[in-house]
Formats: structure tokens, sequence, C-alpha cells
């Protein structure tokens, strides 16, 4: 009898043991799932604030003309398309701003920049279509790279036009072949007139790297040149070595910004795409209103109010075309531009109301 009781307590102290370690397993489960499901809301709100204070910071800079800022930044990688912005898990559409940034960006500081922009003619700038929001990493280092001292001058205007606090080194090609990595998260090289080199020290870095060339095509090398006859190539790095993605036409220097902050081809492809449709749809509001002024002009103004309505017809239609425009419609553009300037003057020096 004391047997069957002793083996009976024994099985009672298995079960209750049994018992405890199930009980002790769900509820350590239940508390792993809560601190999951709370990390998860915290990360949410976390993602959501940011994203949110990231909007006011890119539509407050999108109509900050000429004016840069440098931001801190939480330990956190923002990543960019064309048309959106994620931060963590979630993203917001950036909408019809034209926004110039690498795919991620990291801190600890966010430098944020804004030009408005229009196509020109030599030194002549034509109505502003749009305003461009450039963005990147104070841990994003640039090196620019030139043989040809009549490239000087270009790189100067730059620097003297770019945030102070952007990273930029300027270099040789002999001294690109010797340059020490310096652990920046990404590292965008930019040559004017060489074709790119792969600096050695570079071969092993854990590094995002881009590389621009920037093409006179057998003109002066002066920012004049930027509107219409200098194009850029756009290079990826693969296995040790920079590949050619595509050439593009930025029109204008502002163009050219945007392609040196993009990280590649299709970044800047797009934001210009979406830059030339602002340009058709301006011109065709310039237009319209030129074609409601011009039966009311005096006679002395009608001539170039004509003239002044086939150019801004031109530029809604080329433009319309968008990236993948040919030459000729290129030529055409510019041409439009010149035209509208030549109206314009003569438009003043007649008195007569302008055309924009």
């Amino acid at each position: 009898m004391q047997k069957r009781w002793q083996k009976r307590a024994e099985i009672e102290v298995q079960f209750n043991l049994s018992f405890v370690l199930i009980v002790g397993a769900i509820i350590i489960i239940f508390f792993v799932n809560l601190s999951g499901k709370q990390k998860e809301v915290s990360s949410q709100k976390l993602s959501a604030d940011l994203l949110t204070s990231l909007e006011v910071i890119v539509t407050g800079q999108s109509v900050s003309v000429g004016r840069s800022s440098t931001l801190e930044m939480p330990p956190i990688t923002i990543g960019f398309t064309c048309d959106s912005y994620q931060i963590l898990t979630q993203s917001k559409a950036i909408g019809n701003v034209v926004v110039f940034a690498p795919e991620m960006i990291k801190g600890p500081k966010m430098i944020t920049w804004t030009l408005d922009w229009g196509l020109r003619a030599a030194a002549y700038s034509s109505f502003k279509a749009a305003n461009f929001v450039y963005l990147t990493s104070s841990n994003r280092k640039y090196y620019f790279v030139r043989d040809d001292p009549s490239v000087d001058a270009v790189i100067e205007v730059m620097q003297a036009e770019m945030p102070k606090d952007i990273n930029i080194n300027v270099v040789t090609s002999a001294e690109i072949r010797t340059l020490k990595f310096e652990n920046n998260y990404a590292v965008t090289f930019v040559f004017f007139s060489l074709d790119p080199i792969f600096p050695d020290s570079f071969r092993r870095a854990q590094t995002d790297m881009a590389a621009l060339k920037i093409n006179f095509n057998n003109a002066q090398p002066t920012m004049e040149s930027l509107n219409g006859i200098a194009s850029v190539s756009f290079y990826t790095s693969k296995d040790s070595a920079w590949v050619k993605e595509s050439n593009a036409l930025p029109f204008g220097k502002e163009a050219f910004y945007g392609a040196l902050f993009s990280s590649n081809a299709e970044q800047f492809t797009c934001n210009m795409e979406k830059a030339l449709q602002k340009l058709s749809f301006v011109a065709q509001v310039y237009l319209l209103r030129a074609q409601a002024l011009q039966p009311n002009l005096a006679e002395t103004c009608k001539a170039d109010f004509a003239d002044g309505i086939n150019d801004f017809t031109a530029v809604k239609d080329t433009a319309k075309k968008g990236v993948k425009m040919a030459g000729r419609d290129v030529t055409s553009l510019y041409g439009a531009i010149e035209s509208l300037k030549h109206s314009m003057t003569n438009l003043k020096l007649n008195s007569c109301p302008v055309l924009y």
C-alpha cells in the first residue's frame, strides 16, 4: 500500500513538473511574441515619424531655392528611388518633386540643397520650369578626377556652388591609382574628360561605388558648355572594374549636379523625365497666355509675340518627348530657347508685354 502511494506521488510530481514546464514555456512564448510585437509597433511608429520629418524636409527644401542645409541623422538608412523614399519598413511617395539622391543615405549627417532649373542658351536663362532638390550624406566621398588644366575653372565653380559640407577631393589620374580607402560607406568618382580608372586600394572595399565621366565633346570646358553640348556617362562597379551603364544629356549645370548626386543612370534618367514634363507643362501655360494677349497688342509687338508662340510650341512639344528625344530634337529645343531670348529683348525695347 505504501509503495502504491509512493508511486502515485511520484507520478503527481512528474505531472506537476511537466505542467509547470508547459505553462512556463507558454508564458515565455507569450512575452517573446509580445516583445516582438511591441518592437514591431515601435519600429513602425519610428519609421512613420521619420518619414513625416523627411517629407517636411523635402517639401520645405523644394521651395527654398539656393538654400543648403546640413541635418543630423539618427543611425538609420534612408532608401531612395525616383518615386519614393523608405525608412525601415515604410515608404512614402515623392510625388512630382524632382529629388536627385543616391539609392541610400546614411549618417551622421544629411546634406540638402536646392536650385531652380530652366533651359539656357549660352549664358541666357529661360523661364524657370522646376526646382531641383539634391540630397546626399556627409559620409559619401566625391573624387573629382582631372588631368587637363582647362577643366579646373569648371571644377572651381562647382566646388564654390555646392554645399561646403560635401566631402570633395580633387585629384589627378596618377593620384587616383594610389588613393587610400577611407572607410566611407559610399564613394562617387567624377572623371572630367577622362576614361574612368579603378583605384587599386578599392578593389576589396566593402562600399557603394559609382563613377561618372563628363564629356565636353570637343568643346571648351566651361559652365556654358553644360547647356546642350557636354554629356555624361554613368558607370557602375563590378568585379573591381568600371562597367558603363549609359550616356545622358543632362540639360544644364543643375542637371549635371543631379547626375553627380544620383548613384546610377536609372535614378537620374527618371528624374530628368519628370523635369522635362514639367518644362513642357510650363511652356504650354506661357503659350496659352501669349495666345490670349496677342489680339490686343500694338503692331510693334505682334511679330515678336508670334515668334514667341512658335517657340513655346516647339519647347512644349519637344520636351514632352522626354529623355528619349533625338539629337535633332535637342537642337530644336535649344534653338527655341535662343529665339525666345531675341524675342524677349525686342519686346522690352519696344515697351511691349513680355512673354514670361
